[in-house]
């Protein structure tokens, strides 16, 4: 990456991040639109994206303890990785955690999903868990609702989040949400999970 070092640079000055802030730096393939592989980078509250140019974009956390961790996932259905990011949120009373993910599309990052994972308000605490599978036509990031911790159904005050896909509720009749890409763009679909399953 020694022909990048400049650009690098440039990503760290542009961003205020130092090079101790960075936790992650890989070369990978996260867009469909290039045939070479891009070098992802996440520090801080940033998340940025290498090519013969930069892009970035700022994570919706207060502080950089906030974000939680980036990774990559193999979710593209052309063999590329999408960019994941875990971020902490604290409301009034309560918190969130939200799974966000991105993709690139001709050097630029854009944000395919908001998922929230986790709410908790005081002891009360939702949580679901996710994970990739290989899926009926490729792989899909399966979001599923794990016991609640002290809500009930009946004491749950709402779930109505206009700014993310809200949390998957255990006593919901689907066993939770399907993501996976479609198209060359890699736009992102659901599907409601069944209940029940082996």
């Amino acid at each position: 990456l020694g022909d990048r070092k400049d650009l690098l640079d440039d990503f760290l000055k542009a961003t205020k991040l130092k090079k101790a802030d960075v936790r992650l730096d890989q070369l990978v393939d996260v867009d469909p639109d290039r045939k070479s592989k891009e070098r992802v980078i996440a520090g801080g509250t940033v998340i940025g994206v290498l090519t013969d140019k930069f892009a970035y974009a700022t994570l919706p956390a207060a502080k950089p303890a906030d974000v939680l961790g980036v990774e990559l996932l193999p979710l593209g259905n052309r063999g590329q990785a999408i960019i994941a990011a875990r971020v902490r949120q604290a409301g009034t009373g309560g918190g969130r955690e939200l799974l966000l993910l991105w993709t690139v599309w001709s050097g630029q990052l854009e944000p395919l999903a908001s998922i929230e994972t986790k709410k908790s308000l005081g002891a009360n605490t939702l949580e679901a868990s996710w994970k990739i599978v290989k899926g009926r036509k490729g792989p899909e990031l399966w979001v599923e609702p794990k016991p609640a911790v002290g809500f009930t159904a009946e004491t749950f005050p709402g779930n109505e989040e206009p700014d993310v896909d809200s949390i998957v509720l255990p006593w919901e009749k689907r066993g939770g949400i399907a993501y996976f890409m479609e198209g060359k763009q890699l736009a992102i679909s659901r599907r409601d999970l069944p209940k029940t399953r082996r």
